[in-house]
C-alpha cells in the first residue's frame, strides 16, 4: 500500500510534473504556466478576451498579467482592446507564440513519453479516465458549493 492518499499523490504528481517540465522549458524561456496559456490560446479559434483566459487557465487576473506581461515581452502573444468594449483585452497568440508552443508541446510530450514508459498502455487509458471521472465530480461539487 501506498503511503500517500489519493489527493497527496495527485498533487505530489502534479508539483513534481510542473517542476520538471519547467527545467526542460526554462532554456526556451518558457515555464509550465506560459507553455499552458500558449496552449489554451492556440487551440481557441481566435483571440481570447483576458477573462475569459484567467477563467480557462484558473488563475486570478493579477497572476495572468504578468504571464501575459512576459510572453508579450517575449512577442509571443499580443493585447488588442475590444472593439465592443475599450476596457476589454483579447489575446491573440503570434506567429513566434504558435512556434514556442509547438517547440513546449514537443518537450512536454517527450517528459509523458518518459514518465509513463514502465505503465502498460491500457493502465494509462484507465487512469485518464479514472482522472477524468474525478475532475469532472470535483467540478459538480465546486459548482454546488458556489451555488449555495
Amino acid at each position: 500500500m501506498n503511503k500517500y492518499t489519493l489527493g497527496r499523490q495527485i498533487a505530489v504528481a502534479a508539483r513534481v510534473w510542473r517542476g520538471e517540465l519547467d527545467k526542460r522549458l526554462f532554456p526556451h524561456s518558457l515555464s509550465q504556466a506560459r507553455y499552458a496559456l500558449l496552449t489554451l490560446l492556440a487551440e481557441a479559434q481566435g483571440p481570447l478576451p483576458q477573462n475569459d483566459l484567467a477563467e480557462r487557465a484558473g488563475i486570478s487576473g493579477p497572476t495572468l498579467v504578468r504571464q501575459l506581461d512576459q510572453l508579450e515581452h517575449a512577442g509571443l502573444v499580443r493585447r488588442r482592446d475590444s472593439p465592443d468594449d475599450r476596457r476589454v483585452k483579447h489575446i491573440c497568440i503570434t506567429a513566434a507564440g504558435r512556434e514556442a508552443y509547438g517547440t513546449a508541446r514537443s518537450i512536454a510530450e517527450d517528459l509523458r513519453k518518459e514518465v509513463t514508459s514502465p505503465v502498460p498502455d491500457e493502465d494509462l487509458v484507465q487512469l485518464q479516465k479514472t482522472l477524468a471521472v474525478l475532475i469532472q465530480q470535483l467540478d459538480l461539487i465546486r459548482l454546488s458549493d458556489n451555488a449555495k
